[in-house]
């Protein structure tokens, strides 16, 4: 298969519904462009997606990518090499994407410890507003009880000089 710069498609062609300057994408040579079957929508992908099944992302609907004029399936192809390559770099992936996943792991397990904490200090604290809470409706009953006294006494007081 051609470098992707220098690849062209014997049946290269604007679809049918529009002009492909107003797409918002950049447009290659190595890119296939076509039509949703089901909606119209103009749909781009590489070369490599020929033949594919893929969802179109206006109306959802699973649309086959054309092979273009000129080009087999089996063009895509890898090498050995290449799928060698490609094995490697997966296993690279996975490795970091697995160290990752421990620290996020150990991350979660230090802030569920974390939770359960402040949980078990807002217990404790929800237990002792509600003592401070008894405590002061029972002091405020007293002081209520103390004020009635200390007129009683000053009513006694004023009766006598009087």
């Amino acid at each position: 298969m051609p470098e992707n710069d220098s690849l062209t498609f014997d049946d290269e062609r604007e679809p049918a519904g529009g002009n492909t300057d107003e797409l918002d994408v950049d447009i290659t040579p190595s890119d296939i462009v076509f039509e949703c079957p089901n909606c119209g929508h103009v749909i781009v992908i590489d070369y490599r997606g020929a033949g594919l099944m893929v969802s179109c992302p206006e109306c959802n609907n699973a649309v086959e990518v054309p092979i273009p004029g000129g080009m087999n399936v089996s063009d895509l192809d890898k090498s050995p090499e290449e799928l060698f390559g490609l094995v490697l770099q997966a296993r690279r992936s996975l490795g970091k994407a697995e160290q990752r996943v421990a620290e996020l792991e150990a991350v979660i397990s230090s802030l569920n410890e974390r939770r359960t904490s402040l949980e078990q200090t807002r217990a404790t604290m929800m237990r002792k507003l509600s003592e401070l809470t008894t405590a002061c409706n029972h002091l405020q009953r007293q002081l209520g009880e103390a004020a009635v006294t200390v007129t009683r006494m000053a009513s006694i007081i004023a009766s006598d000089n009087g």
